[in-house]
């Protein structure tokens, strides 16, 4: 009994070259293979989305709003027929999704706005916007450490607010106006915010 008796398991040939490996090196990058390529993900909706028209851009769009202030000061076109119709609290888009992605110019990071169990809303997609800008500004303003215990993002008091403000206005530069959502000329189901 025991283990002593029992023969070992035999070890597959393999040739002496075979394990000199220090001559070839490793086999060259597919870049049209993962990880470097990119993957098409699944359309978030069935058919072709569209964005609401309060969202649009537009020459004229239908939505008044300064991205530094808070979303709560957006305003309609009431000069337009349409506005009278409108409501920031409508779905996003068309068919209405549970998420969207948006581009901007001043973060390389997109804004993902999502609303788990209910279709995103008008007012969603502007305050998700406003919320981006403001980490944006203070992380350009303060930024992360590359070790520490605490998050700049819950050290910063209300004090600071103002600070945040000028923050976002470099970002912007000139452009604080809301002037849209356009989609992407090289992504699916991503749309392009623009500003003036």
């Amino acid at each position: 009994m025991g283990f002593q008796n029992t023969p070992l398991p035999e070890m597959p040939f393999l040739p002496s070259d075979s394990l000199d490996w220090g001559n070839q090196g490793p086999p060259p990058l597919d870049y049209a293979r993962s990880p470097y390529a990119t993957v098409p993900l699944p359309s978030m909706a069935s058919g072709r989305m569209e964005i609401n028209p309060m969202l649009e851009y537009t020459p004229a769009p239908l939505i008044y709003y300064i991205l530094t202030q808070a979303p709560a000061s957006a305003a309609l076109d009431t000069r337009r027929r349409i506005a009278m119709a409108c409501s920031f609290d409508q779905p996003a888009t068309s068919p209405a999704t549970t998420s969207l992605i948006i581009r901007t110019s001043f973060s390389t990071a997109p804004v993902v706005v999502e609303r788990f169990g209910a279709a995103i809303t008008v007012r969603d997609v502007l305050t998700k916007v406003y919320e981006h800008l403001q980490a944006c500004a203070y992380e350009q303003m303060h930024p992360r450490p590359t070790a520490g215990l605490l998050d700049p993002y819950r050290q910063h008091d209300i004090g600071s607010e103002a600070y945040v403000q000028q923050g976002m206005v470099r970002l912007l530069g000139n452009k604080l106006r809301w002037a849209g959502l356009s989609p992407s000329t090289t992504e699916r189901d991503v749309w392009i915010l623009h500003v003036r």
